[in-house]
C-alpha cells in the first residue's frame, strides 16, 4: 500500500510519517520499505535497542528462568515466546502498513510485555518506542529495529535453551 501513513494525534507526526518512506507488502509477510537512515535522531530507548554491544537479553531474567525451571518447561516457554513473537510482529507490520495506529500500538504493547517476560530487553525497549504516542519515530524506522532485536533475542535465548538442556 504505497503512500499509506498512520493517523497520529498531531499534524507534525503525520508529516514525519509521510517523509519516512512508503509502506509496501512483499511476499507472504508484510515488509516496510525504509527511506530514512536508522540512526537519524533516535530517542535514547531506540538507540539502546540498536546498540550492538548490548546483549539482546537480560542475563539475570533469562538465566533465572533457565535455572528455576526444568529444561523442558524452559524450552516450552521460549518456544511459546517464539510463536507469540512471530504473530505479534506480523500484527505490528500489518497495522503499520494499513495505517492502523491503534493496532500498531496494541501489537507493540503486547511485544513489549512478551519480551519483558523472558528478559529480551532490547526488543522490549524498541517495542516501547513503537507504543509511545509521543515517539517521533515512524514505523518505517522502528519496525526494522524490532525485527533485528527479535532475531537477536531468539538467537541468545536459543543458546540459553541449549545450555539448559545440557545440565
Amino acid at each position: 500500500m504505497a503512500g499509506a501513513r498512520l493517523s497520529r494525534p498531531s499534524q507534525a507526526r503525520q508529516r514525519q510519517a509521510s517523509t519516512a518512506g512508503r509502506y509496501a507488502a512483499a511476499s507472504p509477510a508484510p515488509t516496510l520499505l525504509v527511506a530514512i537512515p536508522i540512526n537519524s535522531g533516535l530517542t535514547q530507548n531506540l538507540q539502546n535497542a540498536t546498540h550492538a554491544a548490548v546483549s539482546a537479553i537480560d542475563p539475570h531474567i533469562a538465566e533465572q528462568l533457565a535455572q528455576d525451571l526444568p529444561p523442558a518447561d524452559f524450552r516450552r516457554i521460549i518456544e511459546t515466546f517464539e510463536d507469540d513473537l512471530g504473530r505479534l510482529a506480523q500484527q505490528l507490520e500489518a497495522a503499520a502498513i494499513a495505517g492502523n495506529w491503534d493496532g500498531y500500538q496494541r501489537a507493540a504493547h503486547s511485544l513489549a510485555g512478551a519480551a519483558a517476560a523472558v528478559g529480551a530487553i532490547t526488543l522490549e525497549q524498541a517495542a516501547r518506542v513503537a507504543m509511545d504516542p509521543r515517539s517521533p519515530h515512524p514505523p518505517a524506522v522502528v519496525v526494522p529495529v524490532i525485527r533485528d532485536r527479535a532475531q537477536a533475542a531468539l538467537q541468545e535465548l536459543s543458546a540459553l535453551v541449549a545450555r539448559s538442556d545440557g545440565r
